[in-house]
């Protein structure tokens, strides 16, 4: 079977800094980011 989607609510103050990490260079974009950060917090779990 497929795996099961969990919604997982972010907290505000955690995309604040996301623009600071694309300029320093980590991320190429906003989005990209933001996925990376999701998974990274999905496999925590």
């Amino acid at each position: 079977m497929g795996d099961a989607i969990e919604y997982v609510k972010v907290p505000r103050k955690v995309f604040e800094p996301i623009s600071d990490m694309v300029k320093a260079g980590l991320y190429k974009d906003e989005q990209e980011a933001l996925k990376r950060l999701v998974h990274d917090q999905a496999e925590q779990r």
